[in-house]
C-alpha cells in the first residue's frame, strides 16, 4: 500500500491542491536555503527590532535639577542616548541598558530631548517622540520630584513625648495625611496603618509642600504629643513624624459610713503636682471615677467632716487585686500605665453624748411693773405750774458756840406764802370747725364749646414701609468638565479628583470643595458659589501616566450666572510599542514655539 500517496490524496480533498502543494514544498525550500547558506558562508540571523525608549522626568526646585528616568522598552540590550533639539554638541550617551532596565539621570538644562537607541553604541537611530524639560512647565503641571513621609507610633510609657530605648513601637494605628492645614470635615489625602518592627507607615509620592498628619483616637490610650502634627515635604527627601501614646490609668473613690446610708456629704481633693480636682461623695452616691489619667504620682485627701471620724482607707489595684496603699489621709498612689485603682474611705459617726444638766435655781421673774401713771395727755396749751415759795437750801451756818445756846426756831411766818393763783389753764380752743363747710370747689367742667370743634382733616396716615428683609447674597455656579483621552492606551479603572479654591472655599480642601471622576470623565456643578475668581486644581494625579491640561487655571464666577471650565487628562503611552522609527535630520524636525516648549506635557507621544 502506498501510504504517502494516500496521505496526499486525503489532504487534497480537505485542504485543496494548491495549499497541499505549498505545504509539501516547504521542506524543500528550507533545505535549499540552508544549502545555499552553507555554500556562501555562516547563517546570519537578523536582530529583533528596537523599541523606543521611555523618558519621564520631574523637577527638584531645591537642587534646581531635573531627574530624567529612562527605560529600555526593547526585548534586547541596547544603548540609549539623547540630544537637545536646536542645541549644537548636545548629544549625551546614557550607556548600556539591559532589556527592561530603568535608570535615573540628573539633567540641569531645559530643552526638548530627542531619543536615540543603538545596538552597538556606534550606529544610532532616532526613535520615538520627544521629551520636554521646562521649569515653568513642570511647575505648572505639578511635575515636581516627589518626597515622602515616614510616620512612627510608639508606646510612651513614661509619657515624656520622646521615644526612649526601652519604648516599643505600636502597630495597627491609623494615620491620615491632609494637604496644608486640616479643616473640619476634610477628607484625608492619604491614609495608612502603622506596622512592621518599627511601627512605621510610609506615605510615598508626596508633592513638595506643607502637610498635616493626624492619628486616630483609640479607647484607653492618651496622646503624649499633639493628635495632629504639621510637616513639610521636600523633593526626593523623606520626612519623619513621631507620635507617642500611653495607656491611661483610672482612680475610683468610694465612700462607706457607719452607720450605713448616711446622707452627709464628704469633700475630697485629687491632686497631681499643682493640679487639683475637688469632688464630693455620700455613702449612697455612685463612686467617683477620674476617667483616663496619665501615669504618675497622685494623692487623695478627705476633708474633715463635723460629726464623723475617718476610720479606714483601703486602696487596691483592680487589675491584680493587690493593695496599693493603706497610708493615712491623704493617701498617695503611684499610678501605672493602664492601671485602675479603687480606694474606699470609711467614716464612723461620732455619737452625741446626752448631757444631764444640773437644775439651775429657777429665779422667779419679777413681773414687769405696770406704770400706774397713765400716759400724760399733753394739754395743747402749756399749763403753768405755780412756783412755790423757794426754800433756801443753804442751811444757816451754825457756829460752834462756847455757850450752848438753844437755837431759836426759825419763826414760821403765819402768813402763808401766797399761793400764786395758777394761771388759768387755758383750754385749748379746738380748731374751730367752720359750721359752714369749706366750699368744695366743684371743678368747672371744661366748657363744651357749643360750636362743634372743627374736625381737622386727618393727616393722611402713612402706611409704614415694611422693614426690608435682608437681601440674599447673590451667588453663581461653576461647571467643571473632566475630559479623559485614552488614545491607544488600554482603558482601566482610574479616579481623578478636582478641587476648587476661591471665596466659598478659601483653602480648596474644605468639605464640598472637591469632586471625583472615573475614567470616562464627566461634568460636575458647584452651586451657590460666592462671586469671585476660583482656581481649579487636579490633585493626586499620577504624572508618570497622565499629561494634565488646565489644572491650576483660574475661572471667574459671576452672580446669577454659570461659569464653565475644562480639565483634560491624556493617557501617556509608556509601552514604547506604538512608536514609529524616525531618521529625520535635525533641520527637518518640526519647529516648536516658545509657548509650546514651555507647556508641553512631560512626554510627547
Amino acid at each position: 500500500m502506498d501510504i504517502p500517496k494516500m496521505i496526499t490524496t486525503l489532504l487534497q480533498k480537505s485542504l485543496g491542491r494548491t495549499l497541499v502543494a505549498s505545504i509539501l514544498m516547504l521542506p524543500l525550500i528550507l533545505l535549499g536555503a540552508i544549502s545555499a547558506q552553507a555554500a556562501d558562508g555562516p547563517l546570519v540571523v537578523a536582530p529583533p527590532p528596537l523599541s523606543s525608549p521611555s523618558f519621564g522626568s520631574c523637577y527638584n526646585p531645591q537642587q534646581q535639577v531635573f531627574r530624567l528616568t529612562v527605560v529600555n522598552k526593547s526585548d534586547v540590550d541596547a544603548y540609549i542616548a539623547y540630544d537637545i533639539y536646536g542645541k549644537a554638541n548636545s548629544f549625551v550617551k546614557l550607556g548600556l541598558f539591559q532589556a527592561g532596565e530603568s535608570k535615573i539621570f540628573p539633567v540641569s538644562e531645559e530643552g526638548t530631548l530627542r531619543k536615540f537607541i543603538s545596538y552597538d553604541n556606534t550606529q544610532w537611530q532616532q526613535k520615538g517622540g520627544t521629551h520636554v524639560l521646562s521649569v515653568a512647565g513642570h511647575t505648572a503641571n505639578h511635575l515636581l520630584c516627589k518626597g515622602s513621609a515616614s510616620v512612627c507610633k510608639f508606646d510612651d510609657t513614661n509619657a515624656n513625648g520622646v521615644q526612649d530605648e526601652d519604648e516599643s513601637p505600636i502597630s495597627g494605628w491609623q494615620m491620615d495625611v491632609f494637604a496644608g492645614t486640616r479643616e473640619e470635615g476634610e477628607l484625608p489625602l492619604a491614609s495608612g496603618v502603622t506596622g512592621g518592627e518599627g511601627g512605621f507607615v510610609n506615605f510615598e509620592k508626596l508633592l513638595p509642600g506643607a502637610y498635616t498628619v493626624c492619628e486616630a483616637e483609640v479607647d484607653g490610650w492618651l496622646p503624649t504629643v499633639n493628635l495632629c502634627q504639621s510637616f513639610t515635604v521636600s523633593s526626593e527627601q523623606e520626612t519623619s513624624v513621631t507620635f507617642g501614646n500611653v495607656r491611661g490609668g483610672r482612680i475610683i473613690v468610694d465612700k462607706a459610713t457607719e452607720p450605713a446610708g448616711a446622707a452627709d456629704v464628704f469633700d475630697f481633693t485629687l491632686r497631681k503636682g499643682e493640679a487639683t480636682l475637688d469632688f464630693a461623695l455620700t455613702d449612697s452616691a455612685a463612686p467617683f471615677d477620674s476617667g483616663l489619667l496619665f501615669p504618675g504620682v497622685y494623692s487623695i485627701a478627705e476633708m474633715p467632716t463635723i460629726g464623723w471620724t475617718l476610720e479606714d482607707i483601703t486602696c487596691e489595684s483592680v487589675n491584680n487585686e493587690s493593695i496599693v496603699s493603706e497610708l493615712s489621709n491623704p493617701v498617695t498612689i503611684n499610678l501605672q500605665p493602664g492601671q485602675v485603682v479603687r480606694c474606699t474611705f470609711t467614716n464612723t459617726q461620732i455619737p452625741t453624748p446626752t448631757e444631764t444638766a444640773t437644775p439651775t435655781e429657777t429665779a422667779t421673774p419679777e413681773p414687769t411693773p405696770t406704770d400706774p401713771t397713765p400716759t400724760e395727755t399733753a394739754t395743747p396749751t402749756e399749763t403753768a405750774t405755780p412756783e412755790p415759795t423757794p426754800t433756801d437750801p443753804t442751811p444757816t451756818e451754825t457756829a460752834t458756840p462756847t455757850e450752848t445756846a438753844t437755837p431759836e426756831p426759825t419763826p414760821t411766818d403765819p402768813t402763808p406764802t401766797e399761793t400764786a393763783t395758777p394761771t388759768e389753764t387755758a383750754t385749748p380752743e379746738p380748731t374751730p370747725t367752720d359750721p359752714m363747710p369749706t366750699e368744695t370747689a366743684t371743678p368747672e367742667p371744661t366748657p363744651t364749646d357749643p360750636t362743634p370743634t372743627e374736625t381737622a382733616t386727618p393727616t393722611e396716615t402713612a402706611t409704614p414701609e415694611p422693614t426690608p428683609s435682608e437681601t440674599p447674597t447673590p451667588v453663581g455656579s461653576l461647571t467643571v468638565t473632566k475630559v479623559v483621552v485614552w488614545g491607544d492606551v488600554v482603558q482601566e479603572a482610574v479616579q481623578f479628583t478636582l478641587c476648587v479654591a476661591g471665596p466659598s472655599f478659601p483653602n480648596g480642601n474644605e468639605a464640598g470643595a472637591c469632586t471625583s471622576f472615573d475614567g470616562s470623565g464627566g461634568s460636575y456643578t458647584w452651586s451657590d458659589l460666592l462671586p469671585g475668581v476660583y482656581t481649579v486644581t487636579e490633585v493626586g494625579v499620577d504624572i508618570e501616566h497622565w499629561a494634565v491640561e488646565g489644572s491650576g487655571g483660574a475661572v471667574e464666577v459671576v452672580a446669577n450666572s454659570q461659569a464653565t471650565y475644562t480639565v483634560t487628562n491624556t493617557a501617556v503611552n509608556v509601552s514604547g510599542e506604538s512608536e514609529i522609527p524616525t531618521a529625520l535630520d535635525p533641520t527637518a524636525e518640526p519647529q516648536l514655539t516658545f509657548t509650546q516648549r514651555l507647556f508641553l506635557p512631560a512626554v510627547l507621544r
